[in-house]
């Protein structure tokens, strides 16, 4: 699939920057009759996409246990726009395994979800690994913010504690892989 765009200036008058990408789209994921392709696909890019946001969320709790604000929506570099460009290169290899899925065979299909899952959470983490270089120490003790009647604590601990848990929500075969290797450790 080809896909092209163009970037618009003040009131658009003038071309700002034109965009051209092609990528290896399986063709049956567009056939209404391969719904388990489909629905694969759209599963890893809702993947992405809450992974991403739970690094904006992350990079906010860490700003408030700082002492600043969370950055407005439209201000500011986002974590998650570095984070799903450098998941770019994992999608398409992706996508390109997936044109040789047949439907009957979920083993391999399910294979490639974890691998994408493992990507997802190496990216994930590594994005996680700057954002926690670049706090301050006076995160760890953190800050109480009065929202209303409620207070609110946020510790740079506390937020890498609920990025971990979301992302445990998010990449499910990752986090049940990670469950059977601690309890093989246990019992071993």
């Amino acid at each position: 699939v080809e896909t092209s765009g163009l970037e618009y200036g003040t009131q658009s008058a003038v071309v700002e920057n034109a965009i051209g990408d092609d990528l290896p789209l399986p063709v049956m994921a567009l056939l209404a009759q391969d719904k388990w392709l489909r629905e694969a696909l759209l599963e890893c890019v809702d993947q992405a996409d809450r992974v991403a946001r739970a690094l904006d969320g992350l990079h906010n709790d860490l700003r408030r246990a700082a002492g600043g604000d969370p950055l407005p929506r439209d201000k500011g570099s986002r974590p998650s726009a570095q984070f799903l460009h450098s998941l770019d290169a994992t999608m398409r290899r992706l996508l390109s395994g997936l044109r040789t899925v047949e439907e009957d065979d979920e083993e391999l299909l399910e294979r490639a979800q974890l691998a994408w899952e493992q990507a997802v959470q190496i990216a994930a983490d590594r994005e996680a690994e700057l954002l926690l270089g670049a706090v301050p120490p006076r995160a760890v003790v953190g800050r109480t913010v009065r929202n209303g009647d409620k207070e609110f604590v946020y510790r740079s601990g506390k937020a890498v504690g609920v990025f971990r848990m979301r992302l445990a929500e998010i990449l499910t075969r990752v986090a049940e892989e990670r469950r059977a290797e601690r309890e093989e450790g246990a019992a071993a």
